[in-house]
């Protein structure tokens, strides 16, 4: 993702590198045996703010949440209205199922 940004490689090229993990790590899920797996969030930004990916009313000095272990994850602070979400959790799941062959959980 940070080579996107640089542009270093293209949407395509990002796409297609979150495409390989998403199917190794199904196949990774599928083979401990567990009846109900997961996608791993491999193509999400962040699970804090991957809905929020593709919004223009968004600037990046918003909240900052601390987590125990010391990192932190900053939310974007909302310039306008109205809010509506970039990104739904239903498209990560559609991508999931073209690989697994076992219910996924999408978290």
């Amino acid at each position: 993702m940070a080579a996107l940004g640089r542009g270093e490689i293209s949407s395509d090229g990002l796409q297609e590198l979150h495409d390989r993990a998403l199917g190794d790590t199904i196949e990774r899920f599928e083979a401990t045996g567990s009846p109900v797996i997961s996608d791993g969030e491999q193509a999400k930004s962040s699970f804090v703010t991957y809905p929020l990916e593709g919004l223009g009313n968004l600037a990046p000095d918003g909240a900052v949440i601390p987590f125990a272990d010391g990192h932190t994850r900053q939310l974007p602070r909302l310039t306008s209205g109205p809010f509506r979400f970039g990104r739904h959790a239903d498209g990560y799941l559609e991508a999931a199922q073209r690989y697994a062959h076992v219910p996924i959980k999408q978290p």
